[in-house]
């Protein structure tokens, strides 16, 4: 996107909010993200490599980390462009003194037809083109280090159950919903829409 991988885009911009240390979950191809990137020195930032020699999902590979953290760490998908300031979401996450933290976009859905609605077998009503909006995963979270003690080890774990067993275990987990620029690249259209967006930025 633009001239660089969409990673190239995630990483400098956590750079500019003062991040200096990064670790990458690789897996398929994760040689050629380690070719391109290295040690991430001639980005003025460090990075290692998470290397999963089976798919541990979208949470799993944190099981894999062997240092310990005495600060919460951020976690973001790879194909996620976000104009996010995680110095706000750490705040947040601190003073709500939650183990996690999700972060949140509104998610609207317009049904292009008439909704009837039915009791008995019998039609009540009918909602013209009805709207429903929910909050969904925006691929972002700040973990604090008693959350990774729940990722069980060299397991396929993936986000939303590491956050149900949190829960299900009376940690408190928050939401922070984002009013900020979020694209989540999982689809061509998304990439091709990207590209366009970030033509003039490279």
């Amino acid at each position: 996107v633009g001239n660089k991988p969409i990673l190239e885009w995630i990483v400098q911009r956590f750079i500019h909010q003062g991040f200096t240390e990064f670790h990458f979950a690789v897996n398929y191809l994760g040689h050629m993200i380690e070719d391109y990137f290295g040690n991430g020195s001639h980005m003025g930032c460090r990075i290692s490599y998470i290397r999963e020699q089976e798919f541990l999902g979208t949470a799993g590979a944190l099981s894999l980390l062997e240092q310990s953290f005495e600060h919460p760490l951020v976690v973001t998908n790879g194909d996620i462009l976000a104009s996010v300031d995680f110095g706000s979401v750490i705040d947040y996450h601190a003073n709500t003194k939650s183990v996690a933290t999700v972060c949140a976009r509104p998610h609207r859905v317009e049904v292009p037809y008439g909704v009837l609605e039915v009791k008995n077998g019998a039609l009540s009503t009918i909602v013209e083109k009805p709207v429903y909006e929910d909050l969904i995963s925006a691929g972002m979270y700040v973990l604090s280090p008693g959350a990774l003690a729940h990722v069980p080890k060299n397991t396929v774990t993936d986000m939303p159950t590491l956050l149900t067993s949190l829960v299900q275990h009376k940690h408190k987990v928050s939401v922070f919903p984002l009013q900020e620029e979020w694209m989540d690249i999982g689809r061509h259209d998304d990439l091709e829409q990207a590209k366009r967006q970030f033509a003039n930025h490279g």
